[in-house]
């Protein structure tokens, strides 16, 4: 278990861990506030003032690229981590 240590993935995938323990970011309270966003915003669209419906329609639409993104965020470090278990296995029975 020593040799594997000392290969590249294996740094490359503490690295990564150690990095990511250090940012303060919950992907599923972003998601979970963003929800909560696009519900408020979404019940702005049946207001009588045409403005504030703009304002909604505007806000809908942030909202909806911030989610997508945090979603797409939280899939691809699903899979990164998925693929660097792999590699790792794959250097552990060579």
């Amino acid at each position: 278990m020593s040799g594997l240590k000392a290969t590249p993935t294996h740094r490359t995938y503490l690295g990564r861990i150690a990095n990511r323990a250090k940012l303060p970011v919950d992907l599923n309270r972003i998601v979970n506030a963003l929800n909560k966003a696009l519900d408020t915003a979404e019940e702005m669209l049946d207001d009588e003032d045409k403005l504030l419906r703009l304002k909604a329609t505007h806000a809908l639409t942030q909202i909806s690229i911030a989610l997508m993104r945090t979603l797409e965020v939280g899939e691809q470090e699903c899979r990164l981590a998925a693929v660097e278990e792999a590699l790792l296995a794959q250097e552990e029975s060579t």
